[in-house]
């Protein structure tokens, strides 16, 4: 897009989102798929169906685009049905192990992104992503990259055609889920016009962003970015997904007064505005940069994170908090810039970082002082921002682009001090405006719409805060244990205990318990919210004998009460919620080995050892069973060693069972 003014005095906006698909993808456990190798190609013998993708509708959107007037998008939406279940092809390996293989087209792509609804892979299972020339490889991806929401998406994968390989253990057999429902189908090439009719130098973008700025612009290795090489480490270039499409704005790791590391991210209202943000896509690339001053030939790699969650937001200074819903592994190396919010602030020597058309870390420098814009400006999207919620910066050095919006302007000390919304940039004309941290800062008066509650959680009301350097650690790991008994303290043996990251998803992983009735799992990340419960299923009848019979009829009659509440549960065989003459009938015929086992359970049940039944006359009243049966640990934050279980052996009241 051509970017002019209004009038002498207007701005228009810099359409943030621009336009190339991505090459690199998010935290993955690298490697390669196990069917590239030769000993396991010859067990392959069926031919994967090739799935042809809706035609995209590419006249359609580019008059969209026209009518919108923005060069926003760079790939839309296709709407998909695709399943482990109902799609693709199923190869088992002699070892009982399978691979699933799924070859999608959408034919005339320039690249493509593959969104799931629904995500889950277990313990041991791996995903790929690969171009069926195998000379782009995506992945893996592993139980790490499972999230509550069930959300996930890989990409952007150069070309019209995909490979995705899932390898499943044989012990996780059944526990994946995959559902993808949407095809990111990449159209456009370019990102902008050239500006002022100034040629581009470089490559023009090719599918990633890369090399697709001006040739105006300073790497952040720069010297000119000497003084900024903590400060680079918290910006980073933001793959924007909405509904709509895709596209790219900038954004920073911002510090908060816990100074706790935690993972906020500031960049600009306008990055969504006027379309429906998809936050559980958004993708964040970190240390997308050359390793000197020089314009790289190859593309350098990139350190990704999916999914984030929306905190706040004020259109008139133009700010959005985003928090990332992932820890950032250490291995980033990430720094979170700190800030200052004095108000009549005006920096001398202002710095601006981000990443120009989604291109690799530049910097621009503004050697004046900056000022408070006293009037309203008047945006290309119609909306019109209010005087003094501005910083106006004359850049000197370096320029700025679409794809820059959101990107931090540090002061001297390397503080920020707002975000870009937009202006006038080429290699000719440097007129940029940054929504003031200030007027952010209080914002529209409320939590959702106000930096305060987020940045100064304490309440010390500090102007100014320092970047937090954290410390250098691995992912951070802890042990939970505990161990699964009767009500009478015999161990249980040979158990399993699941733990999930929630009820409604399969198991990240399972163990057994040992010849105490004890288990672990050793190695659970931090700040994780994990779901655990128990199964075990053997012999009905192990315990069960006339005794019970005898016990179960006296509740009956009326003339023998339980003296635990365990005791109920075990009599209630048919799962009623009631001690009736129909469970001493199933109880009977397990005896008389009439019925093999008790259909409305499996041989035992578990309940979590703290649970506290509310009604001790009749425990079966108001029996809630999901609050029972399953112990959550919150934000993981320790080692526990307190997850304990109860195990009730179905239809024996009189702790006869033998549980090893």
């Amino acid at each position: 897009m051509n970017i002019r003014y209004l009038s002498a005095s207007v701005l228009i906006l810099l359409m943030f989102l621009l336009v190339h698909p991505i090459l690199h993808a998010q935290i993955s456990a690298g490697g390669t798929p196990l069917s590239f190798q030769a000993n396991v190609q010859a067990t392959f013998t069926k031919q994967v169906k090739k799935e042809s993708i809706a035609k995209a509708p590419i006249t359609k959107w580019e008059e969209e685009d026209r009518k919108i007037g923005s060069n926003f998008r760079f790939a839309a939406p296709i709407a998909v049905d695709y399943s482990l279940d109902k799609n693709g092809t199923w190869t088992e390996l002699p070892n009982g192990d399978r691979i699933w293989q799924l070859h999608i087209q959408s034919k005339g792509a320039i690249s493509m992104a593959v969104l799931y609804d629904q995500f889950f892979i277990p313990a041991g299972g791996t995903l790929f992503m690969y171009r069926p020339d195998k000379t782009q490889v995506l992945g893996a991806y592993t139980s790490r990259n499972n999230k509550s929401s069930g959300k996930f998406m890989t990409g952007m994968l150069r070309g019209d055609e995909a490979i995705l390989e899932y390898f499943e253990p044989a012990q996780v057999k059944g526990q994946a889920r995959i559902h993808i429902h949407k095809i990111q189908h990449a159209y456009k090439t370019e990102s902008v016009e050239p500006l002022n009719d100034l040629p581009r130098t470089h490559g023009g973008g090719g599918e990633t962003g890369f090399d697709s700025a001006l040739p105006c612009h300073n790497n952040i290795n720069c010297s000119l970015g000497d003084n900024f090489q903590d400060e680079k480490r918290g910006v980073m270039r933001i793959l924007i997904v909405v509904e709509e499409g895709m596209g790219w704005c900038s954004g920073s790791l911002i510090n908060n007064t816990n100074q706790d590391g935690r993972p906020l991210v500031l960049t600009a209202f306008h990055c969504q505005d006027g379309y429906t943000p998809e936050y559980e896509f958004y993708r964040f690339d970190f240390n997308y940069e050359s390793i000197d001053c020089n314009n790289p030939s190859v593309e350098p790699n990139v350190q990704s994170i999916v999914g984030a969650a929306d905190l706040a937001g004020f259109q008139a200074s133009d700010f959005k908090l985003l928090e990332i819903t992932s820890a950032i592994p250490s291995s980033y190396n990430p720094y979170y810039n700190g800030w200052d919010r004095r108000d009549n602030y005006e920096p001398f020597g202002a710095v601006n970082i981000h990443h120009p058309c989604g291109d690799i870390k530049k910097i621009s420098k503004d050697n004046g002082q900056s000022f408070v814009f006293q009037s309203s400006i008047n945006w290309s999207n119609d909306n019109t921002t209010p005087a003094e919620h501005h910083l106006r910066v004359l850049l000197d050095e370096g320029t700025f682009e679409p794809g820059s919006s959101g990107s931090p302007l540090f002061d001297s000390q390397g503080r920020i001090v707002g975000q870009l919304h937009g202006g006038f940039g080429s290699c000719t004309q440097f007129i940029a405006n940054y929504g003031r941290l200030v007027k952010s800062w209080t914002g529209g008066g409320s939590s959702n719409s106000r930096l305060s509650d987020w940045l100064d959680p304490l309440g010390t009301g500090m102007e100014q805060l320092n970047g937090l350097q954290p410390e250098p650690s691995m992912d951070v790991t802890y042990a939970v244990y505990g161990s699964v008994m009767t009500e009478d303290n015999q161990p249980i043996v040979g158990a399993k205990v699941y733990v999930r990251l929630s009820s409604s998803l399969p198991a990240m992983d399972s163990v057994l318990t040992d010849n105490s009735g004890n288990y672990s799992f050793l190695e659970l990340l931090e700040d994780q919210t994990y779901y655990f419960n128990v199964e075990l299923d053997g012999d009905d009848s192990n315990g069960v004998t006339t005794f019970d019979i005898v016990d179960m009829q006296k509740a009956v009659l009326g003339f023998g009460n339980f003296t635990s509440p365990y005791q109920y549960l075990a009599a209630d065989v048919n799962n009623d919620a009631k001690i009736t003459t129909f469970d001493i009938v199933q109880t009977r015929q397990v005896v008389l080995a009439i019925i093999q086992e008790f259909p409305a359970y499996n041989s035992w049940r578990f309940l979590r050892s703290d649970y506290n039944f509310t009604n001790s006359s009749n425990p079966l009243m108001n029996f809630n069973a999901t609050a029972a049966e399953w112990l959550i640990l919150s934000n993981l934050s320790e080692n526990r060693s307190d997850v304990n279980f109860i195990g009730v052996k179905i239809g024996d009241v009189n702790y006869s069972v033998t549980p090893n």
